[in-house]
């Protein structure tokens, strides 16, 4: 008879870890010997017998089990169908032949077929320690099924964003041949998409632009910088050069990995482009769409709702920013009314709040969420982005810098201002001395002209390690530059 693997006379009495067992078995005398060895080792068990191949297909669609059990032959049954049928409807399942005594042929010949170990029923002794073994290696197996998953989705979506016709895009190896373009950058450089494969990538731009871009791709190869944007013109066959942005962003497979390639966003700001340039003609947005890595962000046309650009980056899916903005129920009800002063309805841009969000496992965690209206000063075009992240990290630090109120800048790991926020312009370009800096961490910023300002240095952890990136920020109002000038106020 088929019972039902949530009859309380099914389960053990002995609480533990729960285990709910098909178990094929003809006798009732070796099903409670294998219960009872299966309570001994510390399980709670849910079971349910079965003897029929109809049977097991029945138990195998209607419920969830964590393991089966199979005799090696039964009446109108044996192991090797059970084995195949239970490998047809659940490839993963832990499945152990538990039997009496079979030789050893036949029970290699079982697990190539898919069991995962056997069991002879006069050493049931063994079957606990089998049991935990094929638990942890079906574990396994579905966390390599989940990344292979993960892995398989990710290329798509990246062939998927590769394909669209809206944008150049382009992978490049390390000696800077092309490997693959797409049939957009194709159109644009006037040749075909083959043709364009193993040529040189900065072949395709103006002398004095490919000078330029070759020297940002060293700084990316180094490790100076993750990825960077750039004016060019694009060299076009039969045609005028093309007026570009070129975005380009080192490839690597994880956290202090080298280099492999580069990945290459062009984009056409010509006047022919006119919603292309809506998205990019903004420097400081330009600047948050490069640094994708440590941001959610949502790109949207406020004339028309239309959402035109959004990411978010894995593992920062607390983050997400829906359709409509923030979504309210993922705001700690503390901060809610904070959170609709700041984005209810009626603010547009320039509003930024830190607040708790529910992460998708049910925790709280900080984020700066910060929301801005761009306007096109030659057209009448809007843009409003928004940018959620982390606010417990240093991820991000070129858009943070931003919000600072003093006069604040990012160096690299040569000492060279690499971004200064909007009361530090000046510093734009500017060397750190002394290079690299003492335990102190106190510096200065030479300025064009031998001026220096003093500035205390902050090492940040970014994903390419620590001390490759310094926040300088302005050492305090009354500090005097070294030239015998005022520096400018903190």
């Amino acid at each position: 008879m088929l019972a039902s693997p949530w009859n309380p006379m099914n389960h053990s009495d002995t609480e533990g870890a729960l285990l709910r067992v098909l178990m094929i078995e003809d006798s009732e005398d070796d099903a409670r010997l294998i219960l009872r060895e299966l309570r001994r080792e510390g399980f709670y068990v849910e079971h349910l017998q079965v003897t029929k191949p109809e049977d097991v297909r029945n138990a195998l669609r209607h419920a969830e089990w964590d393991l089966v059990t199979s005799d090696h032959q039964m009446p109108g049954f044996d192991a090797p169908t059970a084995v195949r049928l239970v490998r047809e409807m659940r490839p993963n399942l832990p499945l152990i032949i538990v039997s009496g005594q079979i030789d050893l042929p036949t029970a290699v010949g079982l697990m190539k077929e898919g069991a995962d170990d056997y069991v002879q029923k006069d050493q049931l002794a063994m079957l606990g320690p089998s049991v935990r073994s094929a638990l942890a290696l079906a574990q396994k197996r579905r966390e390599l099924e989940e990344a292979a998953a993960i892995l398989r989705a990710s290329e798509r979506r990246f062939r998927s964003y590769f394909e669209l016709p809206l944008v150049g895009l382009a992978t490049t190896d390390n000696e800077g041949a092309i490997v693959d373009a797409n049939d957009k950058l194709a159109e644009m450089a006037g040749l075909a998409r083959s043709s364009l494969i193993r040529q040189p990538w900065i072949g395709l731009f103006r002398t004095s632009d490919a000078a330029g871009i070759h020297a940002l791709v060293g700084q990316c190869l180094e490790f100076e910088r993750e990825g960077f944007v750039a004016p060019a013109m694009l060299l076009r066959r039969g045609g005028s050069p093309l007026p570009v942005l070129v975005s380009g962003r080192a490839i690597t497979q994880g956290p202090g990995e080298a280099v492999s390639g580069l990945l290459w966003v062009v984009v056409d700001v010509s006047t022919e482009s006119k919603a292309l340039r809506r998205l990019t003609d903004s420097h400081t947005v330009l600047a948050a769409l490069s640094e994708l890595g440590g941001y959610a962000i949502a790109v949207d046309d406020p004339s028309t709702g239309e959402r035109l650009f959004e990411h978010v980056p894995q593992g920062l899916e607390s983050c997400a920013i829906a359709a409509d903005g923030f979504p309210q129920e993922r705001v700690h009800p503390e901060h809610l009314p904070a959170f609709l002063a700041e984005f209810g309805p009626g603010s547009n841009g320039g509003s930024y709040l830190v607040f708790q969000a529910r992460s998708r496992e049910g925790s709280w965690l900080p984020v700066a969420l910060r929301r801005d209206l761009f306007h096109h000063p030659e057209s009448d075009g809007r843009l409003l982005v928004t940018v959620c992240r982390p606010a417990n990290t240093s991820l991000g630090a070129l858009v943070a810098i931003d919000d600072l109120p003093i006069p604040a800048a990012l160096a690299n790991g040569c000492g060279r201002i690499a971004h200064a926020n909007a009361h530090a312009q000046e510093w734009s370009g500017a060397r750190i001395h002394p290079w690299p800096v003492g335990d102190d961490r106190t510096a200065e910023v030479v300025l064009q002209g031998g001026t220096r300002r003093p500035v205390l240095l902050t090492p940040l952890g970014t994903r390419f390690g620590r001390n490759k990136l310094h926040l300088v920020v302005a050492v305090s109002a009354s500090a005097q530059a070294t030239d015998g000038t005022p520096s400018r106020p903190s």
